[in-house]
């Protein structure tokens, strides 16, 4: 089953994983002593998704698998967009 295995210890942790950025980024002065800062971690925090996630989607029935697809397909345009704005961004400030 997915997620299955022991629990992982904070040392245990991948530093390049999602869990593991989140997690650093949680403890930048410039986004948790702010509430924009904050907003921005809760927002990543929640629509963060994980390998393991996949699973869940198991259950979609066939005749919805092409809606399903094409959601995260929009999903997927939608983040790298946000990436390459937030990229601009960070160059913009240089």
């Amino acid at each position: 089953m997915v997620g299955e295995g022991p629990p992982s210890r904070a040392g245990d942790e991948d530093p390049d994983s999602l869990a593991a950025i989140l997690d650093s980024l949680g403890r930048d002065p410039a986004l948790k002593l702010t509430d924009s800062g904050r907003a921005v971690l809760r927002w990543l925090a929640s629509h963060a998704l994980s390998p393991e996630d996949t699973g869940v989607f198991a259950a979609v029935p066939p005749h919805c698998a092409n809606l399903v697809a094409d959601i995260a397909r929009r999903n997927a345009a939608i983040w790298q967009e946000l990436a390459n704005i937030v990229e601009q961004l960070s160059r913009d400030a240089m």
